[in-house]
């Protein structure tokens, strides 16, 4: 048993943001409803008690008794369909994200979208609405794509290569439109998640550029290009040998930094 549980642990620690993400989800989700199936043959109360205990209510006096909602309702899904959606855009940005950014970053901005949403929300409450589902931090983390690696190209199934700035702008409109407008809280909360990742993906983007412009002022330019040539061909060496799987995280956010500064460099 002691290896099997070893062998577990050694598994999901390779595990990838949007795996944990969406693992969570998944398990919040089959949690709800087993036990909605259980309460509804086992007694007279309501079978949706552990779902609404997870939601996040539009009331701050009711928040006040149940502040772990603020974290749970962006985890929590009832309907299958919006689960496999949020999912799937869920997998397709945090996997290009992976490419520009940590794992702690996305975690990041999964939160962050979460509870600008929140606030969204209770700012511009319907009546006797609730908020769940991870549609906010998704959009966080969209928003993000858009700014970090607006470039950046993948191969989808029917429309072949494209952009992600055009993939990104789709998923937006699509699932603003989904909601009901009549339900200004969630909407409310979808524009939060999209401010909340514009501005994280912005803060990330340019603090380094005014790292860099206030250390050039100090040490020759030359100084630091070798040092990264040397760190790109190590890390490219390495793609050869094993393939782009076998790069870390920090490995990853190396070579896409260093790629776009070289290649900035180029352009001037």
């Amino acid at each position: 048993m002691a290896i099997h549980i070893d062998n577990i642990t050694r598994h999901t620690r390779r595990w990838s943001p949007a795996a944990w993400l969406a693992g969570a989800n998944a398990l919040l989700f089959v949690a709800v409803h087993l036990s909605a199936a259980i309460t509804r043959f086992t007694s007279d109360a309501d079978p949706l008690t552990v779902l609404h205990a997870l939601m996040l209510p539009a009331s701050p006096d009711v928040l006040i008794w149940r502040p772990w909602t603020l974290i749970t309702f962006m985890f929590t899904h009832f309907d299958l369909w919006h689960l496999l959606v949020n999912t799937m855009w869920l997998y397709l940005f945090a996997d290009v994200l992976t490419r520009a950014i940590s794992s702690r970053r996305i975690l990041i901005l999964y939160i962050a979208g979460g509870l600008s949403g929140a606030a969204a929300f209770m700012c511009f409450p319907s009546h006797g609405s609730m908020l769940t589902g991870a549609s906010s931090s998704i959009l966080a983390l969209i928003a993000a794509v858009m700014i970090t690696a607006p470039g950046c190209r993948v191969r989808l199934v029917l429309f072949g290569e494209c952009r992600m700035i055009w993939i990104a702008a789709v998923a937006v409109v699509l699932m603003i439109a989904s909601t009901d407008f009549s339900d200004t809280g969630a909407l409310a909360a979808h524009i939060g998640g999209v401010a909340a990742g514009a501005i994280c993906a912005s803060a990330w983007r340019f603090m380094p550029r005014i790292r860099r412009n206030s250390a050039a002022r100090m040490t020759p330019v030359t100084a630091t290009i070798e040092p990264d040539r040397q760190s790109l061909d190590i890390i490219l060496d390495k793609v050869r040998r094993s393939g782009y799987n076998s790069l870390t995280q920090d490995e990853r956010h190396t070579l896409f930094t260093i790629s776009h500064q070289l290649s900035a460099d180029r352009k001037q």
